[in-house]
């Protein structure tokens, strides 16, 4: 995420204006801009949650996609226990 920013004109409700105006008075916020930022900011997030669920769920179906992450799996199922081997060569003194 980046912390440019952009000047914009949006319309809002009325009744989220003000209690954004509230949160500042009585401190919970710093400013209406951050409530509307930090407001922007978690539906964003849960948008792309949700379509990122909604795209792996259409990927469980698809026999080729399954096909390569069972492979990459099976590629690397050995790699832990591999570099356990090596960390424990290196733990012994000589």
């Amino acid at each position: 995420m980046t912390n440019a920013t952009i000047k914009t004109t949006v319309n809002i409700n009325k009744y989220y204006k003000e209690q954004l105006e509230f949160f500042v008075q009585i401190k919970e916020l710093d400013s209406v801009t951050e409530g509307i930022n930090l407001a922007i900011e978690n539906f964003v997030k849960a948008k792309q949650k949700e379509l990122y669920a909604a795209e792996m769920k259409k990927a469980a179906t698809d026999a080729d996609f399954m096909k390569r992450t069972l492979g990459t799996h099976k590629d690397f199922e050995k790699s832990d226990a591999d570099t356990e081997k090596l960390i424990s060569a290196e733990d012994c003194e000589w």
